[in-house]
């Protein structure tokens, strides 16, 4: 037997437990906010948490995504209308699933034609990552106001009537927990 034969097998081994967890990552969840059920994209990874709602067309009136940071970036949020046609209600949770903030966020202009050419926001960067710097800092910040562990993007106007206070409770989903990266 090569003597890389059982590093290369470990490394296969690895692979195939990688991609079956990928593979069996939920890409929805349903969340129960103040009585009413919404189905939600989850956004556990870099790339979807990056991408978040931009350029969907249209987003249902039960729908939106949850985004859940690992440990290690769990901070002050700020989340920007990057591409978004639509107006978004955004409501941010601690690590205790608490209330931080909320904000209707109207979409920002479009694009304008220097604003198109996009570029890595550092070295090897990956190419879903790219950026325009002049876009980019056009864009407003919600914040968080204080450090979030989830973020939930419903359509607009969806939390109308909804008694939201700071401090408030909404269970989320503990097995997504394990999905995060």
């Amino acid at each position: 037997m090569p003597p890389f034969a059982p590093r290369a097998r470990g490394a296969l081994a690895l692979c195939v437990v990688l991609l079956a967890s990928a593979c069996g990552r939920p890409s929805t969840t349903t969340l129960t906010i103040y009585g009413k059920t919404f189905t939600l994209d989850t956004a556990l990874d870099p790339e979807k948490r990056f991408r978040g709602l931009s350029n969907r067309a249209e987003i249902p009136a039960d729908g939106g995504m949850l985004f859940i940071f690992p440990d290690r970036q769990v901070k002050v949020q700020g989340f920007v209308m990057r591409d978004c046609a639509q107006p978004i209600d955004i409501i941010y949770l601690d690590k205790d699933e608490k209330i931080t903030a909320w904000h209707t966020m109207p979409p920002e202009a479009p694009r304008a034609a220097d604003e198109q050419q996009l570029a890595p926001p550092f070295e090897k960067a990956p190419e879903w990552s790219h950026v325009n710097a002049k876009y980019e800092a056009r864009l407003k910040q919600h914040s968080s106001i204080y450090a979030a562990k989830y973020a939930i993007e419903l359509r607009g106007e969806a939390t109308k009537g909804m008694p939201l206070k700071v401090g408030d409770h909404i269970d989320v989903p503990d097995e997504l927990r394990t999905w995060v990266q």
